[in-house]
């Protein structure tokens, strides 16, 4: 396991929670058969440490698990997982179980989340590991990006649509301007599929982000997290 400094925080028969504070995340290692009683037990011990020590992103982990839990699918979509987003969860990386009837509950969760969850699922643990350490790195750049744009002058609303919607600065500043899409493709001379292709790019290359940035009338760094 990558993570350094684990102190453990909660010790049960079906689920095993830590925290690494060095990084701020939650470790969460479930194992066994799950029923729908054990998950929602687990699931409420975790959003009450979350929050209790700060750790907004959570390494969950179901290599362990065995068995179907799909009773418990639709609380964790519709219930558990928004009152984490509004507790405060930045990131919640999940590793599937080894079992395939576990893997198809963890399956219907996700379809059942709303978009932009922050949810993302993976094989390998050390996968999961990178995304939440790439998070961490991206929070930085995005903090120098506020800080560099709140002191240029640009709209509250564009930073606001950035941090909330987790748009590209691109997108910001074309729904603020109320532009469509089809408007920003014909001003450059492409076809709308590739300027959609282009809005969702967070590190554009140079060229890109001059010509968007002369059709938006902004400065092009404004563009670049």
């Amino acid at each position: 396991m990558p993570l350094s400094s684990l102190i453990p925080l909660d010790r049960q028969s079906h689920l095993h929670i830590s925290h690494d504070p060095e990084r701020g995340w939650l470790y969460s290692d479930w194992m066994g058969y799950q029923t729908v009683g054990s998950v929602q037990e687990g699931c409420h011990r975790i959003l009450e440490l979350m929050v209790r020590h700060q750790a907004f992103k959570v390494l969950n982990d179901n290599t362990r698990v065995v068995g179907i839990w799909s009773g418990a699918a639709s609380w964790v979509a519709t219930d558990w997982f928004p009152r984490m987003r509004a507790a405060g969860m930045l990131r919640f990386a999940w590793i599937y179980s080894a079992s395939r009837f576990s893997q198809i509950s963890t399956d219907t969760t996700l379809s059942l989340l709303d978009p932009g969850a922050s949810v993302k699922v993976f094989y390998e643990t050390s996968e999961a590991f990178e995304w939440l350490d790439e998070s961490d790195q991206r929070e930085a750049l995005m903090a120098a990006w506020v800080e560099q744009n709140r002191r240029d002058g640009t709209p509250a609303q564009v930073i606001s649509l950035v941090l909330s919607h987790h748009w590209t600065p691109v997108r910001a500043w074309r729904e603020h301007l109320g532009i469509s899409q089809a408007q920003m493709a014909a001003r450059l001379g492409i076809s709308q599929l590739e300027y959609a292709a282009r809005e969702t790019v967070l590190h554009l290359n140079a060229v890109h982000r001059e010509q968007i940035a002369t059709v938006l009338g902004v400065r092009g760094d404004l563009l670049q997290i």
